[in-house]
């Protein structure tokens, strides 16, 4: 192996395992703040429209709608959600949406400290890469 193969290797090894770990990050992330909706988190509707694999179902959520229902009455008591009364749904959308967008603000802060920290990554191999082509240069002492 010479020392271009070197380079090669470990600059792949480098992209590899810092792309796929930044990526699972932002996944990971925008998974868990992103994907729910207004409707489905706060339990509103007993019937909700499914979609999977371009088909529509519905699906009946009278069971789980119990739960939510207890779920925002204790929301509601901690202060996360404000009471809305006659039916108007309209706050408390508008409170999840508030919430999407601080869930948002902070999953770019996340991306940002890995780009950072990426950044500062690719400057250690690189400090590694030039060690080895010195120590690669340097006199063999036997």
């Amino acid at each position: 192996m010479g020392k271009d193969d070197l380079k090669r290797i470990s600059i792949l090894t480098t992209i590899a395992i810092f792309g796929v770990g930044a990526m699972a990050s932002v996944v990971g992330l925008a998974w868990r703040g992103g994907i729910r909706t207004a409707s489905v988190e706060m339990g509103l509707a007993n019937v909700v429209t499914k979609v999977d694999d371009n088909k529509t179902e519905m699906v009946d959520r009278t069971d789980k709608n119990a739960k939510a229902i207890e779920d925002n009455k204790k929301a509601i008591s901690e202060g996360r959600l404000r009471e809305v009364r006659n039916e108007n749904r309209f706050e408390k959308i508008l409170l999840h949406m508030e919430n999407q967008t601080t869930k948002t603000d902070s999953l770019v802060s996340t991306v940002d400290k890995i780009q950072t920290n990426n950044q500062n990554m690719q400057i250690e191999v690189a400090k590694i890469k030039a060690s080895v082509d010195n120590l690669q240069r340097s006199p063999k002492k036997e």
